[in-house]
């Protein structure tokens, strides 16, 4: 039994080996193999980015459309906007509110209620197209 293990695998090793005459030519099947993996790798991870974010930055563009709407109707800057979500105005926070109305992050559920209650509108207005917005309030 112990010389059918052997055999077998002395005959997947010469197998090999004649694949591969000198070790240069098996470093380059390993790069063969290596370079078919990155592609595979790379397409499967351009298919799935490019299908997750879509829905994702369309919100954030809507949010950040209708968010500079609201500040406008309302009279107010990012910094009274900063002022009136988290109470007080320091760099952080004016930071994020930038980034919500430049579109490059959405605000979180409490975030919400905070923007909707400081700009005197509902939340659903902040998702709400631009055809169905509420003219005044």
């Amino acid at each position: 039994m112990l010389t059918d293990l052997v055999s077998r695998f002395d005959h997947k090793f010469v197998r090999y080996n004649s694949l591969c005459s000198s070790r240069h030519d098996l470093s380059h099947l390993d790069m063969v193999r290596r370079r078919d993996y990155d592609n595979r790798k790379t397409e499967h991870n351009r298919k799935s980015k490019s299908m997750s974010t879509t829905s994702r930055d369309v919100s954030k563009e809507l949010v950040s459309f209708n968010l500079r709407r609201l500040l406008k109707r309302a009279g107010m800057t990012q910094t009274d906007l900063a002022k009136a979500v988290y109470g007080e105005v320091t760099p952080n926070s004016r930071v994020t509110v930038h980034r919500w109305v430049a579109g490059k992050i959405l605000p979180t559920t409490w975030q919400q209620l905070q923007l909707a209650k400081a700009l005197g509108a509902e939340i659903t207005e902040l998702f709400r197209p631009e055809k169905k917005f509420r003219k005044s309030r």
